[in-house]
């Protein structure tokens, strides 16, 4: 059943959270514990959100069948508001995941569903305006790690540098995200089948940490850490992994199919849920108590969770709204 709720979610609208590596540790801001929910000048679904003081994103779109509908879009807040920065295409597209280096470089992925042989968008912002290249395969997350920009694929692993894309690994399942410490100290996770993988790499190979014996059906789709010895990974399948410096294990299962998840201060763990086009719900984990809550619940799935450290908590749901909580 959790597969097949997979399948439905992706078939519409590949959607995807987005996390500037994590909050960072020496966050001392606490989080004002309202929950606001802003409707945006679109009703897209949404998925990715990313951003700094002067700048905020969320990224959707689908791939329905009426081209004229839910459309790529790119929204900005400003002075508070959603409003639409870009969604003029001219075919059906979905914006998967949105990073940037400062407001003056933001990276979007994406794909296109209008038959082209390249499939795969890549649109970078450089503070006037959004170009695109267009490529083969079909992008997932794009992630920045020590200052380099890493972005996951169906058909393997792929790094810009200078404006180069260059594929560094080649795998036979598929790549949904990806979190390190370190460019020489990368994680990466993926699935084939009812089989989940997560590899780790050290500097000379790829190695799998997961027995696919013990960690099957999770699907997983993201991976975030406070430390190579403290990682997490959600998925689909509604689990919660937790790596403790040598093993993985479950840290807890049975939610809905969860879509994001981000570390909040080193001490709280936010994720979020989404089943079809009912309910949506926001979790919390804190760390230091092992007690779970839910926060939030709304009549609408969610797809996507952020946060930063002197904005706060960020998550976008399938009717194009967007539910914060801000830093007090």
């Amino acid at each position: 059943m959790k597969r097949f709720i997979f399948f439905a979610a992706f078939i519409f609208l590949f959607f995807n959270c987005s996390k500037d590596d994590g909050i960072n540790e020496d966050l001392t801001a606490d989080l004002s514990g309202v929950w606001s929910v802003i409707d945006s000048s679109e009703s897209v679904p949404l998925g990715g959100i990313w951003g700094e003081t002067d700048c905020l994103y969320a990224v959707g779109g689908s791939l329905a069948v009426d081209p004229t509908i839910h459309l790529g879009t790119i929204l900005k807040n400003i002075d508070g508001e959603w409003i639409v920065d870009k969604n003029d295409w001219d075919s059906r597209l979905v914006l998967k995941d949105i990073v940037g280096k400062s407001c003056n470089e933001i990276y979007i992925v994406g794909q296109f569903a209008d038959g082209n042989p390249l499939p795969g968008v890549l649109l970078k912002y450089d503070g006037s305006k959004w170009t695109q290249e267009r490529y083969e395969n079909i992008f997932h997350k794009i992630k920045i790690i020590d200052s380099e920009i890493y972005i996951t694929a169906s058909n393997g692993l792929f790094k810009l540098e200078n404006d180069s894309f260059n594929k560094i690994l080649d795998f036979e399942f598929h790549g949904t995200d990806i979190w390190g410490t370190k460019s020489n100290n990368l994680y990466l996770t993926g699935y084939s089948g009812e089989d989940d993988y997560i590899l780790h790499y050290k500097g000379k190979e790829w190695v799998n940490m997961l027995d696919s014996n013990s960690f099957s059906g999770n699907f997983i789709e993201e991976i975030v850490g406070i430390s190579e010895n403290e990682i997490y990974a959600v998925g689909t399948g509604g689990n919660i992994l937790k790596y403790n410096g040598k093993n993985w294990e479950y840290l807890k299962r049975g939610f809905n199919p969860i879509y994001g998840l981000e570390i909040f201060n080193s001490e709280e763990l936010y994720f979020v849920t989404g089943l079809y086009w009912g309910i949506g719900e926001i979790y919390k984990y804190d760390i230091d108590s092992d007690k779970f809550e839910m926060v939030l619940e709304i009549d609408s799935p969610f797809y996507g969770i952020w946060g930063d450290k002197n904005l706060g908590i960020y998550a976008s749901t399938g009717d194009g709204r967007i539910i914060q909580n801000e830093i007090k």
